[in-house]
């Protein structure tokens, strides 16, 4: 073994490392101009240091790429157009480590037709609010209200240990559920689609995609991985987790819960509101019979001694 006082000074470490590959594919803009096509996407997020870090994506593919966008540019741009910049590129490392290209806009060349058959963010949502929002609430206290047993198809990523986050937030309610889980490489767009492809014939329903934090998480603002929450027949809940900003998939699902051990948890709350005595709350967001019964028969008393002092009132003038 190497004593330390042999270790040669200046030796690097894993962040140097990174800092020299990254400097090693900057692109100052003094040296070479680059420009870049493809669709803006608004972030949604505010200035720093006057500069707006948006996403511009690839019109025929799910590519994406960060983009820093001035302050005097920013106002110019619309979500879903497509455009074609000049600027310069370089290479950042985010505090996970990962490498990032980031495309420096220094002007905003020209406005470019999308084709006529690009998907895009608005259109996806414009078709969800056509079709409707599926009851996910009204189908599994429903089953469970008549003593069915639920159906669950989870996808869960190849590695991914967040089932354990699930089962162990839902306890000993998972005896009311058939939850199956299948196992994909969730950065795939191919294996995603399959996969939900797969499932929605399967009979099952409910559909949960559920992932951690993590790299990948710009795949699902891809409109042609997201279309697939429009496309399916059966409900579709999505509990992604740590995530900084709510994906577009996200919100297309029928079900949106931020994190899988929300997703355990709203499971098993439907479980006991099924088994709740008279008096507890309502569950998530959705009402037992005997909240409603209460609420009714509030209204009618109201109503009824209303009645009653309109009566007093007018024999008392």
């Amino acid at each position: 073994m190497t004593n330390t006082q042999d270790v040669p000074f200046g030796a690097h470490t894993p962040a140097t490392i990174i800092q020299l590959f990254a400097n090693a594919f900057h692109i100052a803009p003094e040296n070479n101009l680059l420009w870049l096509k493809g669709i803006y996407q608004d972030r949604k997020k505010g200035s720093y240091q006057g500069y707006y870090y948006d996403r511009l994506q690839d019109v025929q593919a799910n590519q994406i790429i960060t983009i820093r966008v001035p302050e005097r540019i920013k106002h110019m741009l619309t979500a879903g157009q497509q455009y074609v910049f000049k600027g310069s590129l370089y290479t950042t490392s985010r505090p996970d480590g990962v490498l990032e290209p980031v495309f420096l806009v220094a002007e905003l060349v020209t406005t470019v037709a999308l084709p006529p058959d690009i998907l895009n963010a608005d259109s996806l949502m414009t078709r969800k609010r056509e079709q409707g929002v599926k009851d996910v609430d009204a189908l599994l206290l429903g089953k469970l209200r008549q003593g069915q047993t639920p159906r669950l198809a989870l996808i869960y990523g190849v590695t991914s240990i967040v089932k354990e986050d699930v089962m162990t937030a839902l306890g000993q309610a998972q005896r009311r559920y058939q939850i199956d889980e299948t196992r994909i490489d969730i950065l795939r767009e191919d294996e995603i689609r399959a996969a939900l492809f797969n499932l929605d014939g399967a009979g099952y329903d409910v559909i949960g995609l559920v992932r951690g934090g993590g790299r990948g998480q710009e795949l699902f603002d891809h409109p042609s991985v997201a279309r697939i929450a429009v496309e399916l027949r059966t409900p579709l809940i999505t509990a992604m987790g740590h995530a900084q900003e709510v994906s577009l998939l996200e919100r297309l699902a029928d079900k949106y819960l931020p994190t899988p051990t929300a997703l355990g948890t709203y499971l098993a709350q439907l479980v006991d509101s099924v088994s709740a005595p008279v008096g507890s709350k309502t569950v998530a967001g959705v009402p037992d019979r005997a909240s409603v019964e209460r609420q009714l028969a509030w209204m009618r008393f109201l109503l009824l001694a209303m009645a009653a002092l309109i009566v007093i009132l007018l024999l008392t003038r």
